[in-house]
């Protein structure tokens, strides 16, 4: 999908549960948002990984491998980098590989049980 950058995870409470939501960070190294989306969504489905929804700052993924998981693939830009900010080895991270990539080909993966 890209170099790794950072892993973290999440936690939301919705519908009465709580849900844990692993998050990575890839440098899809494009050189706009939306082509690191369409890059990163088009190795995902060469692994049989279908689009299920999608706008112009995300794309939702599911696969039959993998029932009842979610992939959300978003831009940094529009994930809201406070969050990720917030575990300081991944902004680090961030720090690092901004340091020399561009934010744009930045994606941001969220997996998570599909809705």
């Amino acid at each position: 999908m890209g170099k790794f950058i950072a892993a973290t995870s999440t936690d939301g409470y919705w519908d009465g549960e709580t849900q844990i939501t692993d998050v990575i960070i890839i440098d899809a190294a494009s050189s706009s948002a939306a082509g690191a989306l369409i890059k990163t969504s088009n190795l995902l489905k060469k692994s049989n990984w279908k689009t299920v929804g999608q706008n112009s700052d995300w794309i939702q993924m599911e696969s039959d491998k993998w029932p009842g998981v979610e992939v959300t693939l978003e831009s940094f830009a529009s994930y809201g980098a406070d969050t990720l900010m917030e575990d300081s080895r991944v902004a680090k991270a961030i720090r690092e590989t901004l340091a020399h990539a561009k934010p744009e080909s930045l994606i941001v993966a969220d997996i998570g049980p599909a809705e």
